[in-house]
């Protein structure tokens, strides 16, 4: 569970074979296997934090303090994440 004012290390990870997974603190929350075309063309192209990616519904908006925000290449296993988690990065 997210809680206010209080640190928590979220983790998405996505790829073809294994849709999107969520982690908070290291711990699987949710994930989605839907099968997807990674080439898909979309009209929302923008990566936001905080509000759906359709841009609307401001009512919708979350605030938090974004810090040590990184993009990898690749897919990490359930046990990387939770190192990432342990080792705070």
């Amino acid at each position: 569970m997210v809680t206010k004012h209080a640190w928590h290390h979220v983790t998405l990870t996505w790829s073809q074979n294994n849709g999107i997974r969520l982690y908070i603190n290291g711990c699987l929350k949710s994930q989605d296997n839907t099968q997807v075309d990674a080439n898909v063309a979309t009209t929302y192209n923008d990566f936001t934090f905080g509000r759906p990616n359709n841009n609307d519904g401001t009512a919708l908006k979350a605030e938090f303090i974004k810090d040590e925000f990184s993009i990898w290449d690749k897919e990490f296993s359930d046990t990387s994440v939770w190192f990432l988690y342990v080792r705070k990065l």
